[in-house]
Order: C-alpha cells, then structure tokens, then sequence
C-alpha cells in the first residue's frame, strides 16, 4: 500500500470517485436517521472537486490517496482553518479495505505533514454514528470539544468536533 499525494489528473478523478463513494454512504447512513440527502450534501460536502483541489493545495494543505497496485482504495485530506490550525477531512477507505489499518495510516501520514507545514492543531468533524472514526481519532490523539463552524441545528447532536495538538 502506498500513501501518495494526489497531483495528476488522473489521481484527481480517483479522488473524486473516492469522495462520491464516501457521500453516498454517509446520506444512506444519514437518510436512516431521518435526514434529507440534499441538506447533508449542503451542509457537510458543500465543495465541488475544484474548491478541494484549491483548498488542499501544498504547501498549506494535502490531498493523500491510498493506492494498491494502481487501485484508489482510501483517502484523506486537510486544508487550512487558521494561520496554526487545519482540518482533517474526506477520510475514506474503500469497504473491502477497512480494519487493515489504512486510515490511520492516512490520518497519522496527514498529522505529520500539517505539523511539517506549521500547523498546531488539527480540527474535525464527525458524526456520531461513526464510532468506529471516533475509536481511530481518540487513538490518533484527538479528543472532543465544542463546535468550531456553524451547524445547522438539526445536526448538533448528530455531529462532534475533535481536535489535536500537532
């Protein structure tokens, strides 16, 4: 398994087949709890592949791939909040990878390159369904702490922000 930024056209159409696979996941889960697809698309995936590229452009931000043997099986990505803070989003494996290890592995390689850029904190969001995130972040050194965007109300209690010394 290699971890590789994402740089070419090609790596940027895996990315955004990456992030429509993680979309329709989290609304399914998200549709199962009673909320609309079109408000958790606007509220939690407002930007299109141009504003993440933007967003996630060295040398402040990074867009990594997971690739095996040519395949895009995970991804991850921070961007800029603050002249000292990032936030860490879009992390993904592929169902079929899961428990091998690779998102931690794409979480821990993303801590690295933030502190390298000269970030001190790394911010995200999570919903509460996704125990399974909360247990890598918590391992990863992260911890809960009050909202740091606005969230539409109907998703307070639904979303937790977690945040971690870099």
């Amino acid at each position: 398994m290699k971890l590789l930024p994402a740089t070419t056209q090609i790596e940027w159409t895996e990315v955004q087949g990456l992030i429509q696979e993680l979309i329709a996941w989290d609304v399914n889960e998200c549709e199962r709890l009673g909320f609309a697809r079109d408000d958790v698309v606007r509220t939690f995936y407002p930007a299109t592949l141009a504003d993440i590229r933007r967003q996630s452009a060295a040398p402040r931000g990074c867009f990594l791939i997971a690739d095996d043997q040519g395949v895009a099986v995970g991804c991850a990505a921070y961007r800029p909040l603050a002249e000292d803070i990032c936030e860490l989003y879009d992390v993904y494996v592929c169902a079929k990878y899961r428990g091998r290890g690779i998102a931690s592995d794409l979480v821990k390689q993303l801590q690295s390159s933030a502190a390298a850029a000269g970030y001190r904190m790394m911010y995200l969001e999570t919903a509460s369904f996704m125990t399974n995130a909360q247990t890598l972040y918590r391992s990863l050194g992260f911890e809960s702490f009050p909202h740091y965007r606005s969230v539409p109300d109907q998703f307070v209690a639904g979303t937790i922000s977690m945040r971690c010394a870099l």
